[in-house]
């Protein structure tokens, strides 16, 4: 398909009918741009964090790789120029959120024509035309209250719920680390026995177990942090924390974060997290 999607003059359907001879050969003479342009594409995002397990569409991944073809940037993954890593960030935000918006879950052929046609229109490549792309997908670059209210509901190891949550890290140097999804409060204490043995009614312990595992009670910490964190209880675990932690991962500040107040933090958490991709915009 992308060598289809990346090569000129080439029709973009996975057919039996399209790999002639006469195209074969065009694929072979751009054999090399194919590759480079994929690899590279596939290097940045995945220095974004994303993968296989949160790489809800591999097909909107073209449209990046058609337009590093375009770029022409050699070492532009590595590149620590301003305006490159601006550019880099730009693209890592749009995937998320074309992601999230499930822009390619129709017909992928036509949507990935009509943004190859988009691509090929432009005449400055200096920065990722997010706007001309989002008006031909038809797409808000921003989200609605019920789109937000859908993602807050969004459950831990889902195939969203990283993508949001990388949403909430905005200034956040992605490159040679890898994060995982943490359960603040650790998701063991959530099991009715252990919420029933500390008394609560059952009330309290269905409200404890609907928004244990949802992003409100979900932050990305590095692979050294998460096994540093384990299952410790978080109000204990909060004081060994730099003065930032809280800012970073969007920590609600409250006079205590005992497990008696795990409702309270999800309140105000939601209430922040709202706030934070209200603000989101392209």
């Amino acid at each position: 398909k992308g060598a289809l999607y990346l090569t000129p003059g080439l029709p973009i359907q996975y057919k039996v009918k399209n790999f002639t001879k006469p195209n074969l050969g065009k694929i072979e003479d751009n054999w090399d741009l194919i590759k480079t342009n994929i690899r590279t594409t596939i290097r940045l995002i995945s220095r974004f964090g994303f993968s296989d397990k949160n790489l809800i569409s591999t097909l909107a991944l073209l449209p990046i790789a058609l337009y590093l073809s375009r770029l022409g940037k050699k070492n532009f993954v590595e590149s620590t120029q301003q305006a490159d890593v601006l550019n880099q960030l730009l693209m890592e935000k749009w995937l998320a959120i074309v992601l999230l918006k499930n822009a390619f879950g129709g017909s992928s052929d036509t949507t990935l024509k009509n943004l190859q046609d988009v691509l090929n229109e432009q005449t400055d490549f200096s920065v990722f035309p997010y706007e001309a792309i989002n008006r031909k997908l038809g797409i808000e670059p921003s989200f609605s209250e019920t789109e937000i209210e859908n993602l807050l509901g969004t459950q831990y190891g889902s195939k969203y719920s990283y993508l949001i949550l990388s949403l909430l890290y905005p200034g956040r140097d992605w490159k040679d680390s890898t994060y995982h999804e943490d359960h603040i409060f650790p998701k063991s204490e959530f099991t009715a026995r252990s919420l029933s043995a500390r008394g609560y009614p059952s009330d309290v312990v269905n409200a404890y177990q609907k928004h244990f595992n949802t992003i409100a009670n979900l932050q990305l910490l590095t692979d050294k942090e998460n096994l540093e964190k384990n299952a410790a209880a978080f109000d204990g675990w909060l004081e060994t924390r730099d003065v930032h932690f809280k800012t970073r991962h969007s920590i609600p500040v409250m006079s205590s974060y005992d497990f008696s107040h795990f409702l309270t933090f999800i309140d105000n958490r939601r209430g922040d997290i709202k706030a934070k991709l209200k603000s989101i915009s392209m």
